[in-house]
């Protein structure tokens, strides 16, 4: 975020697709509220425990019933145009299979409380659901696949899926796909 490059094309993208709520996620500098909101013409609305996950929103989106954690931010929002709320968690999940275990429990609590409330959660999670979404790797992670699809099953969450390339992250010849949107109605 500290990049003006990255700026404009995130400024260019909110106004091309008119979005009225953007996360941004390991944004790798602190928060500066007041000249990113007036770089994308947004209200930044808060920040998770350690500052990895932002929330903006345009004038007349309200956000409310925060629940703030080191991987998740959660909170519901409301429109004047769509009168019913919804609810939206951002994930940055840990790099680590133990390190993902609160983040687990996070969303299990946070669905617990969703009861026929449409929810949207979405992210980098670090980690896949199956062999399919990853490759150039042979490490075992069947373990930390298996947390994460328990999860998803036990949320009662959908994967959206998602248009353009399979993989969201790679390094050398590994690819993964470790971003995604999941929604349910809990």
């Amino acid at each position: 975020m500290a990049n003006a490059g990255t700026q404009s094309i995130i400024k260019h993208m909110i106004k091309e697709h008119r979005v009225s709520i953007l996360a941004i996620i390991e944004p790798m500098i602190k928060p500066k509220p007041e000249y990113f909101s007036r770089r994308f013409g947004l209200q930044y609305k808060g920040c998770n425990e350690n500052e990895q996950i932002w929330i903006f929103v345009e004038n007349g989106v309200e956000v409310d019933e925060w629940d703030i954690s080191e991987q998740v931010l959660h909170g519901r929002f409301s429109t004047l145009e769509h009168p019913t709320p919804f609810h939206l968690s951002i994930v940055y999940g840990k790099c680590s299979r133990a390190g993902r275990l609160p983040l687990w429990d996070k969303l299990r609590e946070i669905a617990a409380r969703m009861e026929g409330v449409p929810w949207l959660v979405g992210g980098d999670f670090n980690t896949f659901v199956s062999e399919e979404e990853r490759q150039g790797s042979n490490l075992n992670r069947i373990g930390e696949m298996m947390d994460f699809a328990d999860v998803i099953n036990e949320c009662q969450l959908l994967d959206l899926g998602a248009d353009g390339s399979k993989f969201t992250w790679s390094i050398g010849e590994t690819f993964e796909r470790l971003d995604r949107a999941l929604i349910g109605e809990g």
